[in-house]
């Protein structure tokens, strides 16, 4: 298709080459507009999700999200790229959950598709686990800083009453002495 636009844009006889620069374009925006484009875009998208999916990496589950997006947006007609996307996005999800990275995944899966419904439960789920810990370690934190200073005080004041004490001993051993 596009191909065959330049190899007649390009060719050697003018008879056979388009007879005006609308001409071009035309045969240009028909090409865009037929979901062209849109395959070549899901073609891509769906080797960076086989990539994604054998390493594992959250950084290609993003990119072939985002190719699949761009399918999408080339031609809302591409039923692949649709589908891509929605498989694209589960697994994006399913890794940040894997890394911990709850807010991500949440942001990645569909809450409109039935089919991401488990993971954003188990990312949720995670997401308040993990809220609920920090927030009992914070509070931890606080208990145990205020037992440190409670105790450093108790010290404190220990050691002046001891020495007032020390100083009363002395002194009533020097009146006695005299």
């Amino acid at each position: 298709a596009l191909g065959a636009a330049c190899r007649t844009a390009m060719a050697l006889r003018p008879i056979d080459r388009y007879q005006s620069a609308m001409a071009l374009a035309s045969n240009l925006e028909t090409w865009l507009g037929g979901g062209e484009v849109s395959r070549i875009f899901s073609q891509s998208a769906r080797s960076l999700l086989s990539k994604a999916e054998q390493t594992g990496n959250i950084q290609d589950y993003a990119r072939a999200a985002l190719a699949y997006e761009e399918a999408v947006a080339a031609s809302a007609d591409n039923d692949d790229a649709g589908e891509g996307l929605a498989e694209s996005r589960l697994n994006y999800a399913g890794a940040a959950l894997k890394m911990g990275d709850f807010e991500l995944g949440l942001s990645v899966a569909d809450s409109g598709n039935p089919e991401h419904r488990p993971v954003i439960d188990k990312l949720r789920s995670a997401k308040e686990k993990r809220d609920s810990r920090q927030k009992r370690l914070k509070t931890m934190r606080r208990a145990v800083g205020a037992l440190a200073a409670i105790v450093v005080f108790g010290i404190g004041v220990s050691a002046f009453l001891i020495n007032q004490e020390q100083k009363k001993t002395q002194v009533a051993l020097d009146a006695s002495i005299e």
